[in-house]
């Protein structure tokens, strides 16, 4: 009797945890490493017309095709026109730490960060594995321009889900001059089993934000969290007893 019982609070307690932890996302790139800057620079803007582990520095600044890299995860903007030019401001990337580009000093264990610089600049990466329904902890590192002045941080970011043709903003950050790496959360719902996940720069001119270590981990609901600790508690008593 007493086996046949804790067979099933066994079977419960294992039900409850993949009930618990369902839905991992798993992201490409997180941490914006996995192709390194090309330029001397330790920056690029992503231009599309550069070739592919190259850098262009021919009279529009430091630029460099991410969206061709392999790995890469991400889709980063290219700026309009054609790619970034002095003075204008604007534009995706890579930078490293420590660069004329002056991001925050970087966390522990970060080498590399995407910017958003200027109004429209974005990153996005198609995400597959979401539980409809599910509440997600969309949470990563962010911090702006460490400077003030002609260019600066005071970067405005939002965060979107696209499904199709909606789009749902699911946080925003606004963000002032010598802003340090900080991890900021988003909780959001799945509405479908595949979304897209954009970073978005909105403020205009030459103004610059900094982001990585990108989480989406899935949020357990509190009622199943509480089923979950009750199963296990139950399944330890009867161990216990044995």
């Amino acid at each position: 009797m007493r086996k046949s019982l804790l067979i099933r609070t066994l079977s419960v307690t294992i039900l409850l945890a993949a009930s618990a932890f369902a839905g991992t996302v798993s992201i490409t790139n997180p941490d914006f490493s996995a192709v390194a800057v090309a330029c001397s620079s330790g920056y690029s803007y992503q231009q599309s017309t550069v070739a592919v582990g190259s850098c262009n520095t021919s009279g529009s600044g430091f630029q460099q095709n991410l969206n061709g890299s392999p790995n890469i995860g991400w889709t980063f903007t290219d700026t309009p026109p054609s790619g970034y030019f002095f003075g204008y401001g604007h534009g995706a990337g890579l930078t490293t730490a420590g660069t004329a580009f002056t991001p925050p000093p970087f966390p522990a264990g970060a080498t590399q960060a995407a910017f958003l610089q200027g109004n429209g600049s974005s990153i996005t990466q198609v995400l597959s594995g979401f539980t409809v329904g599910q509440k997600y902890d969309l949470n990563f590192m962010l911090g702006s321009r460490f400077a003030s002045g002609s260019y600066d941080g005071t970067q405005t970011v939002e965060a979107l889900t696209i499904v199709g043709d909606l789009q749902t903003v699911i946080g925003t950050w606004r963000l002032g001059n010598f802003t340090p790496f900080t991890r900021e959360n988003a909780v959001f719902a799945a509405t479908s089993d595949t979304e897209t996940l954009e970073f978005l720069g909105i403020n205009n001119g030459d103004h610059t934000a900094f982001i990585t270590d990108v989480h989406i981990p899935p949020t357990p609901e509190p009622v199943t969290l509480v089923l979950f600790g009750t199963g296990l508690a139950g399944l330890g008593g009867l161990l216990r007893r044995r």
